[in-house]
């Protein structure tokens, strides 16, 4: 579902989607019915294992897994959810969101024709599958395929029960009536969206991989430019982010990123998760955040950790009674204290 931002807060925009992507679930034998099929207790677990396999091969289905998976990612990156409205879109994305849900549909439909056509295959293959198993395991195979083959639905099962069906609905609701809901609405948002931004920017921050960290951070700033319409400011924090990250050298192999590089990357994110609220509502500034991060890792780098300790040989001075030895040693040392944690 998508809504509106504070200037035109009653207004809604709710996408439902529904895809069947297939199942392969199949009653379970009771002893009962293993019993009725003439087989004894002695081989009731290995007459299971060979039953309760699928009723189709699961290759059959990866095709509509796929496109549903595809779906709800591209989703989930667009949006956020919230109990009472659903899904949460940018109205800004509704084209952008409808032209990629029609394109799936209709790789969804071609999948459905190739299903169709090759149903009888794939009835057969499984069937294949319970036979040798079921030789394998000294069990009468004929009377294990009979058991898989009742459960094998019909072709007409599938074409009934694959669809691809999704519509948007916009709504007006009144504001004078709803305004409470309305206002508790946009307050969940802007609560949920913080949350979202300090525990995903943790989990950044904790990736070892700095291609991986920059990878994550660009689509971080992807969810909260989504996020413009109910919270002003967020797309100009995102657009601030994607210059952060191409100022680091972007999305890049990660040999090729420079200490100072894969560092401030660990910097952004701890930015991020320590500031989240603060940024959100615009109380604090990135870029002043991200100044001051910079100078605080360039000094770090120039710092010169340094302990040697060189010991000049004893030497016996000529005007003394050549008792007395003086050592003298050179030491340096450098300012560095501590650590410092990114």
């Amino acid at each position: 579902m998508t809504t509106t931002n504070l200037r035109n807060e009653n207004q809604f925009f709710e996408l439902r989607l529904s895809i069947y992507a297939g199942s392969n679930e199949r009653k379970a034998f009771d002893l009962k019915a293993l019993t009725e099929m003439g087989f004894k207790e002695v081989d009731f677990d290995a007459v299971r294992a060979v039953l309760n396999t699928d009723i189709l091969p699961k290759e059959a289905f990866q095709p509509f897994l796929a496109i549903r998976k595809s779906a709800q990612d591209f989703l989930a990156e667009k949006g956020q959810s919230h109990p009472l409205m659903g899904r949460v879109f940018n109205p800004k994305d509704r084209v952008e969101i409808i032209e990629f849900i029609r394109v799936k549909q209709e790789e969804y439909e071609a999948e459905k024709k190739i299903f169709v056509s090759r149903y009888s295959s794939y009835v057969q293959a499984q069937l294949d599958v319970v036979q040798n198993s079921a030789i394998l395991k000294g069990l009468d195979p004929l009377t294990l395929m009979n058991s898989v083959k009742q459960v094998q639905p019909p072709v007409s099962y599938y074409e009934r029960k694959m669809k691809f069906r999704f519509f948007d609905v916009s709504i007006t609701l009144d504001s004078d009536e709803w305004q409470d809901i309305i206002d508790s609405i946009n307050s969940d948002i802007v609560e949920k969206t913080i949350y979202e931004l300090s525990r995903d920017s943790n989990v950044i921050r904790d990736n070892e991989n700095p291609r991986s960290r920059a990878k994550k951070l660009l689509e971080l700033s992807e969810r909260l430019k989504a996020m413009d319409f109910y919270i002003p400011g967020l797309g100009s924090l995102a657009e601030k982010i994607d210059v952060a990250i191409k100022d680091l050298g972007g999305v890049k192999p990660a040999k090729d990123y420079s200490q100072r590089e894969s560092l401030m990357l660990s910097s952004l994110a701890r930015l991020l998760d320590e500031n989240a609220r603060s940024v959100v509502h615009g109380t604090n500034s990135f870029e002043d955040l991200t100044h001051t991060e910079k100078l605080r890792v360039d000094a770090i780098l120039s710092e010169e950790v340094v302990e040697s300790v060189q010991t000049v040989k004893p030497v016996v001075k000529q005007e003394e009674s050549g008792i007395e030895q003086v050592a003298k040693v050179k030491a340096s040392e450098s300012s560095f204290v501590g650590t410092y944690s990114f």
